[in-house]
């Protein structure tokens, strides 16, 4: 049986970890693990770690739409949790990059 988990986790009046997994028999079959940033009515993708295109991955943004994607070499749990704590314990350090990668 599968189970779909989602919750909203605020890191800060204006930044947020948004966190979506299934499971099926306790396996984490797909994850999404968002840091937004909530500016001026609008919201900002500033770093996303999923398992599309069949593989562990954080796709970093700038604000010019840029896109640098990393591997994460680890099962899907581990890279689940991985991703939640480093954007928990690193989102300034993630939306500084956002910004300053956008001006040069």
């Amino acid at each position: 049986m599968k189970k779909e988990i989602s919750y909203i986790y605020p890191l800060k009046e204006d930044v947020i970890l948004r966190v979506q997994f299934i499971t099926k028999r306790g396996k984490v079959e797909r994850y999404t693990v968002q840091l937004e940033y909530l500016t001026r009515g609008s919201t900002r993708i500033i770093a996303r770690a999923d398992n599309a295109h069949k593989f562990q991955h954080i796709d970093i943004y700038n604000v010019r739409g840029k896109v640098t994607k990393i591997r994460l070499p680890m099962i899907e749990r581990e890279a689940l949790n991985y991703a939640i704590r480093e954007f928990r314990e690193n989102y300034r350090d993630y939306i500084r990059r956002y910004f300053m990668r956008g001006t040069k």
